[in-house]
């Protein structure tokens, strides 16, 4: 419900996805329901301790990665995602997005939408710089918070796993999330609790 409230035209079908530390969530959303969802165990702090991964990470590491989401993920294969626009939201996705806008478009901030559609060129770009990247390089990376210059590469290698796979035909960032979900869940009961009182009064 937060994804969605940000989009303003919903594509007829598209998946949503969530990295987060322990786990990584996927949502499909068809006709604007929801018709499928599942948690997977494969979130960034997971992939550290499971891959050690060297510092840039290794071709051995993202070669390892590739075979574990190959494992992981093979459910998504059952779907028809091909060619399926991609919703991401959360930590991971907005931090990209921050990336792109900063440290790619040498921008001054960050976007300030509900909703961005991130350039594919531009995603790119930025993957390729993560990827390459040490610690201490990313440091100095504009749009990148310190709390997340060790979590990024894995959810950089996740969502390259994905889009190498499915191609998606857009890829976007929503800066809502599950908290703005909540927010309009208890919203619309109290209205509707509100509309069930005035209709009995």
């Amino acid at each position: 419900k937060g994804v969605m409230s940000s989009m303003s035209r919903q594509p007829e079908e598209f998946l949503i996805m969530d990295i987060g530390g322990g786990s990584t969530e996927f949502i499909k959303i068809s006709n604007n329901r929801m018709v499928w969802r599942k948690s997977f165990p494969l979130g960034a702090y997971r992939l550290i301790r499971e891959l050690k991964p060297a510092d840039p990470v290794s071709y051995e590491n993202i070669a390892e990665f590739n075979d574990l989401a190959e494992k992981k993920l093979a459910e998504l294969k059952e779907l028809s995602l091909q060619n399926l626009p991609l919703v991401g939201c959360s930590g991971s996705f907005e931090t990209f997005s921050d990336m792109i806008s900063m440290e790619i478009q040498a921008s001054a901030e960050p976007p300030q939408r509900a909703i961005v559609e991130n350039n594919k060129k531009d995603l790119d770009l930025l993957f390729d710089l993560l990827l390459k990247s040490s610690r201490s390089e990313r440091e100095k990376m504009k749009g990148l918070p310190d709390y997340r210059l060790h979590t990024i590469v894995p959810g950089t290698l996740l969502v390259n796993w994905y889009r190498n796979t499915f191609r998606p035909e857009k890829v976007f960032t929503s800066y809502r999330s599950m908290k703005e979900g909540a927010i309009i869940e208890i919203m619309n009961k109290r209205y509707n609790n509100g509309q069930e009182k005035n209709t009995r009064n």
